[in-house]
């Protein structure tokens, strides 16, 4: 059965959603290759909603381990990207 993760995200500034838009679009399909689906929604200017789809629960807890492991030390985290 398929896994979905949902994440609300919020930033301080337009732009500080707008680059980790861009970071993640980039990056997200090299990250997270077993993910059927990777969306995110811009639900408001300083809001956005993440859903990924994985085909089952083993697939989605090695998603979020190896994004809790990237998120924290590298480029994704504030003082890198200036935020």
């Amino acid at each position: 059965m398929s896994v979905a993760r949902i994440n609300m995200l919020e930033f301080e500034t337009e732009d500080d959603l707008s680059k980790r838009a861009g970071l993640y679009e980039k990056d997200a399909p090299t990250l997270f290759p077993n993910a059927e689906i990777l969306l995110t929604i811009k639900t408001g200017p300083t809001t956005a909603m993440s859903v990924s789809i994985y085909p089952d629960e083993k697939s989605a807890e090695k998603a979020l381990i190896r994004r809790i492991n990237i998120l924290k030390p590298q480029k994704y985290s504030h003082e890198r990207l200036g935020i």
